[in-house]
């Protein structure tokens, strides 16, 4: 920032343009599983905004297209936003493998 000298009180700001380079590369998402019947799905939440509500709709809603299908709740993994998260996140692999899961739900709530 800087001041400019023709009105004293008005600053100047320096900026960016937003459409500059990508600082990181874009991967490909993994391939969508086609059925979940008979599937464990971990489901993985930051405990900011009311996962304690939409995580039981959509276990319910999923249960009810895909028979069979099991959950590994959040409560299994606590937050993934407290000062744990770098353990646990270093240990998701080995707990989704271990507890045989074939997707994750990921989410923030709402």
């Amino acid at each position: 920032m800087s001041e400019d000298p023709s009105s004293p009180s008005e600053p100047i700001y320096e900026c960016v343009w937003p459409l500059g380079q990508r600082a990181a590369t874009q991967i490909r998402p993994a391939q969508r599983i086609a059925d979940l019947r008979g599937k464990k799905v971990a489901e993985l939440w930051n405990y900011l905004f009311q996962g304690e509500t939409i995580f039981p709709v959509i276990r319910a809603e999923l249960s009810k297209r895909f028979p069979g299908v099991s959950f590994m709740t959040y409560e299994n993994f606590g937050t993934t936003n407290g000062p744990q998260r770098d353990q646990l996140l270093a240990q998701l692999p080995q707990l989704l493998a271990s507890g045989e899961v074939a997707a994750v739900i990921s989410g923030v709530g709402a």
